[in-house]
Parts: structure tokens; C-alpha cells; sequence
């Protein structure tokens, strides 16, 4: 897999450089980082953020943080090199993958499916969430037992 642009980044050194800043913004502004990649799309360079908050983020809080996070990003001179990229504010979406306690319980009251390292399914909503479990309907599964989870959205 290529990780480096025409312009000589590349995607670790750019994440690693980026992270700290983004994660300063988000806190500033009261929401959380979510994720962060790096990746050359159509001939350029993209940077996209992803932030939540506890009952989702709006358009108008996804614009403060992509304006306070580019001024802070050139402040800093975060991403290397001379080259043009584009900076991407965004939710993480409906139906997003679930990897840490954080954004398990940004989710509290949200439909879940969950998978755990023993193959068991579990469907329903994120009742509670700690640092170390979370309960989904009525069963509590260690955060460490999880193989995977996402958000569903129930129509």
C-alpha cells in the first residue's frame, strides 16, 4: 500500500503531526475527535476529521471546529511539506464502527450491533458505557471482548 503523496508526505508522519492539534480544537470546542485520516483523492490531498458529540453534531459546530482547526493547523505548520490539501469537518455517520469506551458512550442511547470475540451477536441500544464494559440492552460485555461494533439506524 502506498502512504506517501507526490508531495513527499507521508499519511503516518501526517496523522502524527496532526492528532495532537486536532485533538486541542475539538476539546476547545467542546466536541470529540472521532477519527482523522490522510489520503490522495481525485490528484489531491485530503485531510478528514471526523467529531460527535452526545447527541450528535451539527453543521454550524462542524463549521467552528473546521475554522478554528485550519487556523491552528497553519499556526502550527502541522502538515509538512509545500503542497495544497484539502481540509474535511465531518460527523463519522449514521452507522459508524464503535472502537473505543469514549465513543461508546458518546453513543449512550443509540442502537448498536455488536459482535464479540466469541461470535455472539448483540443488537440494541448502548444503555451504559464504561473504561472498561458496555451494555448493550441487558447484557454488559467487557470492552475488550468486543470484535466489532457500529451504530445501526432503525427505520
Amino acid at each position: 500500500m502506498k502512504t506517501e503523496t507526490h508531495t513527499g508526505r507521508r499519511a503516518a508522519d501526517v496523522l502524527a503531526s496532526v492528532r495532537p492539534v486536532a485533538e486541542r480544537v475539538a476539546d476547545a470546542c467542546g466536541v470529540v475527535l472521532w477519527d482523522i485520516t490522510w489520503k490522495r483523492e481525485a490528484g489531491r490531498d485530503t485531510l478528514t476529521v471526523a467529531c460527535d458529540r452526545r447527541g450528535g453534531i451539527g453543521s454550524d459546530e462542524l463549521a467552528k471546529v473546521s475554522e478554528r482547526l485550519s487556523r491552528a493547523l497553519d499556526d502550527a505548520d502541522a502538515i509538512p511539506g509545500d503542497g495544497r490539501y484539502v481540509l474535511e469537518v465531518t460527523s463519522p455517520g449514521a452507522e459508524r464502527k464503535l472502537a473505543t469506551p469514549g465513543q461508546f458512550e458518546i453513543c449512550i442511547g443509540r442502537d448498536a450491533h455488536v459482535v464479540t470475540s466469541d461470535g455472539r451477536a448483540l443488537d440494541g441500544k448502548i444503555e451504559d458505557a464504561n473504561e472498561r464494559s458496555v451494555q448493550i440492552g441487558d447484557t454488559r460485555v467487557l470492552i475488550d471482548d468486543i470484535a466489532k461494533a457500529r451504530l445501526v439506524v432503525k427505520f
